[in-house]
């Protein structure tokens, strides 16, 4: 029996270092699997201001035997930044050894996500999952973490192994692929300059066909009655993305089915339905502001490009030009027969080149290893507002219990201060915590930033807390839109009018169907419900709440009561009466 030799495998991690703890951490889990003999060696591609900002961080990293690239930024970022993020990539990718296997991630969101790559690493890009098909433009598969299918080459950039060679040839520096292809997300721009090189079918379709808009113009066609048969070229669109997202890649997204749809099958015309079927392959989701629909799991790929699917309209054709692609997609695009189905947008031909720039690589300083988590507490106490070395050891375990698959560092910090609150942790070095993971999107710690601003809390600026819970309103979370406008109306930020109004602010929260709005709104006069848990819990039923919404509305009301932003009228006669606190 013949023995594959494994190439060396290299972790290249990107990105700006704005915040060093889920930086460290992603950096800690590289050296476990350094230590297991799953990683030979790490690089970190980063900038220079970074670099000159936390000394800190890259002498920690250096003397744990990472290899540290930076650079100026470029003046030229490309479209959505593509030409930075594709540079910290190239640059990383230079100080790897030719024939190595690489393992790219981000200095922040990928932690969570390693574990799915585990398995691929002990195989190497050398082993027979990798062998790729007809449809790839590269020399083994590459294994990325998650695939839209309403939009072909949609695959999440955040993370994916593959050889050297192959993370090079998708780094994508021509201008081409948005000055005469309309619409490409930079996940779609980061894969496909090796696919449309090598098949004119996807060039020529990517210069036809406007990606932002195409999704909702096949829905439309498809669900409207008086629309003819698509033509053959649409079946083989459809059948040339499965086939090229099955031959060229491998995906590493487990999001399970819920109870219920394990058993439930697929259909084609699933890939583009308004509201989506449920079935246990994929699932309905936003994408660049749009519905998409996302595969659940990697493994359920075969069963689409295989036709074990259930009838649809769409079933026959689609199968019909599967198997007309068996050594590869069509040889062209037929966009006129596409166009006279369906709207679409193209460009003209233009090219232009970014020539490399100067970088430098420091060496690591040495082999020594780190035992004692020195650096890591370090961290954790400069995002918990200076908290002590115990303080921040003690949050440090319970963070690590927290981490796990699917679960970002900023979130698992949240959890931890909370858990570290409840043991009788400063509440300085909570709120702080809080803040951090408020600031990085995390949408439940945004709210319990805003509740806190409201209680007045130690170290919570009520200005910041506003700051987030905008841009948390921004992404429809409901529950913001309530506590945005007590921020605005009860507890003034400063001397100068509020941008939006309070009162601006709750309508945006009764239009969003804002279970707390509802609530203030009923109990606003004579014989709406009080202020007590059943009643609150029978209010909420009525409104067809479900039993964790309902808590909610019970914990945020005793809060602000106890904060006296909400006061309840003692004297009414059901007490269901209740006024706002004054502005102070």
């Amino acid at each position: 029996m013949i023995q594959t030799r494994i190439p060396q495998r290299y972790a290249v991690v990107c990105g700006l270092l704005r915040f060093p703890l889920e930086a460290a951490l992603t950096l800690r889990k590289l050296f476990r699997l350094r230590a297991e003999g799953l990683i030979d060696g790490i690089v970190l591609s980063t900038w220079t201001p970074e670099v000159d900002r936390e000394v800190a961080f890259i002498t920690w990293a250096r003397s744990q035997g990472v290899t540290v690239i930076h650079t100026l930024e470029h003046p030229d970022r490309g479209p959505t930044m593509l030409y930075t993020q594709a540079r910290a990539v190239w640059l990383g990718l230079e100080a790897v050894p030719e024939g190595a296997d690489v393992l790219k991630l981000r200095t922040d969101k990928t932690l969570d996500r390693i574990d799915g790559f585990v398995p691929l690493l002990a195989e190497g890009t050398s082993g027979a999952s990798f062998l790729p098909g007809p449809h790839s433009a590269y020399s083994r598969k590459i294994a990325v973490l998650w695939a839209h299918v309403g939009r072909p080459f949609y695959f999440g950039d955040q993370a994916y192994f593959s050889t050297k060679k192959d993370a090079t040839a998708a780094l994508n520096f021509d201008a081409r692929f948005h000055l005469t292809m309309m619409g490409l997300n930079p996940e779609t721009k980061w894969w496909i300059r090796p696919i449309c090189e090598r098949f004119a079918f996807w060039r020529e379709f990517f210069q036809n066909i406007d990606q932002f808009y195409s999704p909702n113009f096949i829905r439309l066609a498809l669900s409207t009655p008086s629309v003819p048969r698509p033509p053959d070229i649409f079946y083989d669109f459809v059948a040339a993305t499965l086939r090229g997202m099955a031959d060229g890649f491998l995906f590493t997204v487990h999001n399970p089915a819920p109870v219920g749809l394990q058993d439930t099958g697929f259909r084609y015309s699933a890939l583009f339905d308004m509201s989506n079927h449920p079935n246990s392959l994929a699932y309905e989701g936003l994408a660049a502001g749009r519905k998409t629909i996302a595969l659940r799991e990697g493994d359920s790929l075969p069963a689409l490009v295989e036709g074990r699917v259930e009838p649809c309209p769409l079933s026959e054709g689609v199968r019909a030009a599967l198997a007309r692609q068996e050594k590869g997609p069509p040889q062209h695009f037929d966009s006129e027969s596409f166009r006279e189905w369906i709207e679409a947008c193209g460009g003209s031909a233009q090219a232009a080149q970014v020539a490399p720039r100067p970088y430098v690589a420091l060496p690591p300083l040495g082999a020594s290893v780190e035992v004692d988590g020195t650096f890591l507490i370090e961290q954790l106490s400069r995002a918990a507002g200076g908290a002590s070395e115990a303080e921040s050891r003690d949050l440090l375990e319970r963070l690590e219990r927290q981490l796990g698959y699917g679960l970002p560092v900023a979130r698992a910090l949240f959890r931890s201060a909370l858990e570290a609150e409840r043991a009788g942790a400063p509440a300085e070095m909570v709120n702080a915590a809080i803040c951090i993971a408020a600031q990085q999107k995390i949408n439940e710690a945004t709210l319990e930033f805003a509740m806190r601003a409201l209680e007045g809390a130690p170290g919570v600026d009520a200005a910041l807390a506003d700051k987030l819970l905008d841009a948390t309103c921004s992404r429809g979370v409901v529950d913001a839109f309530l506590l945005r406008a007590l921020l605005l109306g009860w507890r003034p930020l400063s001397g100068t009018p509020a941008a939006v109004p309070a009162e601006a602010a709750m309508a945006e929260a009764r239009a969003h169907s804002s279970l707390d709005a509802a609530f203030l709104d009923a109990a606003s006069g004579a014989g709406g419900p009080r202020f007590d848990a059943e009643s609150m819990a029978e209010f909420a039923r009525s409104q067809g709440a479900a039993p964790y919404l309902i808590e909610n509305l019970q914990r945020r009301m005793a809060r602000l009561i106890a904060a006296g932003i909400v006061q309840p009228i003692a004297h009414a006669p059901d007490a269901a009466l209740y006024s706002i606190a004054p502005t102070s």
